[in-house]
């Protein structure tokens, strides 16, 4: 065989090893064989990792970068079928499920920016069919098969997304559970930076008429010394209690901070605590809360690891479990403590240190004291209710993860929410429904009496302060001379009257000439609850209109070029908010 030969077969083979790494076939882990990389031409970094601590929720899915980019096709990831499709304003935008038979899985694609063609024809009719901007589709198996790396879609920023990125699922087949796709070796990562600890703290835990009370929380910065990390000083411990490990992870090329997989502690060489993050029961991802350290984790620009188990958490995150992870000393006691964390490519960190134990020299607040304050203990019976002047709460035993000492405490006469949000009106006292930093697993009924006008009982609504002390919108709505809330945070609540209505800006001039124009667009924005629905209407006739919150826009694509004649067309856009306000726009365009 001649030389130029070789050279042809050489230059064949690069071409072909390139190609598969665009495809993203270099980028499958070891166990992953039975998987394609989700997305071509791009470089194969995350912006998120399975699992982090999301509010309210953990993350399910990784988020694969594309550059800053949209349109980067997304191939299925294996042999099988799509079974569902998804066109929503916010979630995962348009999205892509794909369930895999011989591999018992399901895959999903989120924030594309459009579907392949005869998926995006099959959206479109069920959008005109039923009227409906929003479609959620159920699809039978024999209409769009599709094999290993076959286009699907394209890349995009819709739905509740903030930069252009894909999010990639792996589930079970039945779609009720997610998987961590990293550590099953689907979309492994290059990454050999090891996560980084940063604060150590210590919670001291008693009972008060058997309910576990916090004495107090003490806080140890962590320092990298050679290969570990420690703390500048022997750590003080009390008889009972447990850590709180505050930490992140990094991966090779980006900023982006990352959870972590593995949380180990290890007192005197014997493992007391291990959690892993494996995957998840959606019905279970608001354990997220509990799995970390609430009152931190809530703004945190980090993992606030409780190094313990909550009584309600599901036990499925935790591998061991000694005395439910506590860890306590009798005074000057000494113990050897090593606490390893480890993020979802095997890079580990430890931190060696000495603990002691300290004297009793704190107090809890006595039951007489949290019973002068309206408190009782939620959580046991089947409903706990719990009232002040003007308000009152019905706590589920369900809705806590453990039992609590509650309460609902009148702040003032008259809250001040809302003097800087315009067309907000308060109507009720402020009212503190349990502590701003009790997780809950399932909603509380929150009832704040107020004095509304019959003309604003329709727009009545519950404010709650968010974590900047400003107000935000929480739900609700009218009932028995007040508002009422299913409420699934604990926090600073008022009764207020949304009576603004949406705005809008059409982003093109009075009756402009769309023949050269594929789309035309609106500015809409909401002074507080959000916008609910939203319909525009062109001679009359319903027409599907794309929305981004995120953005504030709304599109609507025309079928195809239009350059023959000079119609004139009318248009409606109507829309209106989570509390009932409406707003119209009507005008002409030429096409």
């Amino acid at each position: 065989m001649n030389s130029t030969l070789w050279r042809k077969i050489l230059l064949t083979i690069a071409a072909l090893a390139l190609w598969r790494v665009a495809c993203g076939e270099g980028r499958e882990g070891e166990n992953g064989g039975d998987y394609h990389y989700p997305i071509l031409d791009v470089r194969g970094l995350h912006s998120a990792s399975f699992g982090e601590m999301r509010t309210n929720h953990f993350h399910s899915g990784i988020d694969i970068k594309t550059d800053g980019v949209e349109g980067k096709t997304v191939v299925a990831a294996a042999d099988g079928y799509v079974s569902r499709l998804v066109h929503s304003p916010s979630g995962y935008g348009l999205a892509i499920y794909v369930t895999h038979p011989h591999l018992g899985t399901m895959t999903v694609y989120g924030h594309l920016s459009r579907f392949r063609p005869d998926i995006a024809e099959a959206v479109r009719a069920e959008r005109y069919a039923t009227r409906c901007n929003r479609v959620d589709i159920n699809i039978a198996p024999e209409r769009f098969p599709v094999r290993r790396g076959e286009v699907i879609g394209y890349s995009g920023n819709s739905g509740t997304s903030f930069g252009p990125h894909l999010h990639f699922e792996l589930r079970t087949a039945d779609g009720e559970r997610t998987l961590n796709v990293i550590r099953q070796g689907v979309c492994t990562p290059k990454d050999n930076t090891p996560p980084q600890m940063l604060v150590l703290d210590y919670i001291d835990i008693d009972t008060l008429e058997g309910v576990a009370v916090e004495r107090m929380r003490r806080s140890f910065t962590l320092t990298r010394r050679g290969a570990e990390y420690t703390t500048d000083s022997e750590v003080e411990v009390g008889r009972c209690g447990y850590f709180v490990l505050r930490c992140r992870d990094r991966q090779n090329g980006t900023w982006n901070r990352y959870g972590i997989y593995r949380a180990t502690v290890r007192v005197e060489q014997k493992t007391i605590f291990e959690y892993r993050m494996d995957g998840f029961r959606f019905a279970d991802t608001r354990a997220c809360n509990v799995v970390a350290y609430y009152p931190l984790q809530l703004n945190a620009r980090c993992e606030a690891i409780r190094l313990s188990k909550v009584a309600g958490c599901p036990d499925e995150y935790y591998t061991t479990l000694v005395a439910g992870g506590t860890v306590g000393a009798a005074p000057n006691e000494r113990k050897n403590i090593i606490i390893e964390i480890e993020d979802d490519c095997g890079n580990i960190s430890s931190a060696r240190i000495v603990a002691r134990g300290r004297g009793d020299d704190e107090r809890l607040p006595s039951a007489e004291h949290l019973r002068a304050q309206n408190s009782k203990v939620a959580g046991i019976a089947r409903i706990t209710t719990l009232a002040c002047k003007g308000g009152a709460v019905g706590v589920p035993a369900t809705a806590l993860y453990e039992p609590a000492f509650c309460s609902i405490i009148r702040l003032n006469d008259r809250c001040d929410a809302n003097d800087s949000i315009e067309g907000v009106e308060p109507l009720s006292a402020e009212y503190r429904v349990l502590s701003p930093t009790t997780p809950l697993r399932s909603s509380i009924g929150v009832h704040i009496t107020a004095d509304i006008p019959v003309a604003m009982m329709r727009q009545v609504c519950i404010a709650r302060r968010n974590s900047k002390g400003g107000w935000a919108y929480e739900g609700g709505h009218y009932a028995a001379g007040g508002g009422y809330i299913a409420a699934r945070n604990a926090g600073d609540m008022a009764v207020v009257a949304d009576i603004a209505p949406p705005k809008i800006e059409p982003l093109f001039a009075d009756c402009p000439d769309t023949r050269l124009h594929t789309e035309i667009r609106f500015r809409v924005s909401d002074n507080f609850s959000g916008i609910d629905t939203y319909s525009l209407h062109i001679d009359g006739e319903w027409v599907a209109v794309d929305f981004s919150p995120v953005k504030g826009i709304m599109v609507h694509t025309f079928e195809g070029h239009s350059t023959n004649g000079s119609r004139r067309h009318t248009a409606e856009l109507r829309i209106t908010d989570h509390c009932g306000n409406t707003a119209t726009w009507r005008g002409e365009f030429v096409r």
